[in-house]
């Protein structure tokens, strides 16, 4: 059950060894604040996975379609809050397309990379963020006990995937706080991590255009599950 599934907070400190193991201090490794810096161990980023032509295309046909204000969990019930200001885009025309690509990343491109086999995907949705749009520091999957000082696991997601589809906006940037790490989203880059607590994410305030990002989860096969079956949006792999 998912009360069993704690995790102690993940606070790592400058002068110590940094958790990928590379002997380095922590502040010199995955928690630097070089301005140049590659991603945080677990963070994978690939360039221009998606063609810009593609990028393009389905940006112009989501430009056209409707959507609808998303919100946070609360109480188990999604509200809607300032902690998270997007809207979530009817996929439409480009949905099977999308969906198809997802099934071909979490099937090939993050297994291989992972080194783990993945049992199910979220469908996959499509987030636009006008200017004043963010989503607040948070994390995939677990959510913090402050009388346990640990975090629990809410949610069996435990890789999260973005697909930036355009990159003709201000602002917008994505942070994951506790690596100070710092990236700017560019037109087909891919990234993925895991869901968990450390890797808490924050979507910085577009102030200028709009952003389109793919979104989705997967589970891990063989990882402790939180609820008895898969959410009912889920893609068998």
């Amino acid at each position: 059950m998912g009360e069993k599934i704690l995790t102690p907070a993940f606070n790592p400190m400058p002068g110590q060894p940094c958790y990928c193991s590379s002997g380095r201090r922590f502040s010199d490794c995955c928690g630097s604040k070089a301005a140049d810096r590659p991603p945080p161990h677990g963070v994978h980023l690939v360039r221009g996975f998606l063609d810009a032509a593609t990028c393009s295309d389905w940006v112009r046909i989501l430009d056209q379609q409707p959507s609808h204000a998303t919100g946070i969990m609360k109480d188990d019930q999604v509200v809607v809050s300032r902690k998270r200001i997007t809207e979530r885009v009817f996929l439409g025309p480009v949905e099977q397309a999308v969906t198809d690509l997802m099934h071909r990343v979490f099937t090939t491109t993050i297994p291989s990379a992972i080194n783990t086999e993945l049992e199910w995907f979220e469908r996959p949705q499509i987030l636009r963020y006008r200017p004043g749009g963010h989503y607040w520091l948070h994390a995939d999957s677990e959510r913090y006990i402050k009388e346990k000082r640990a975090w629990q696991k809410t949610l069996d997601r435990d890789v999260s995937l973005l697909l930036y589809l355009n990159d003709d906006f201000q602002g917008g940037e994505l942070s994951f706080f506790a690596m100070n790490y710092v990236y700017q989203p560019r037109l087909g880059d891919l990234l993925f991590f895991p869901s968990d607590h450390r890797y808490a994410h924050r979507a910085h305030e577009v102030t200028e255009g709009r952003r389109y990002v793919v979104v989705s989860w997967a589970a891990a096969r063989g990882e402790p599950k939180v609820h008895e079956a898969p959410p009912d949006n889920h893609i068998a792999i």
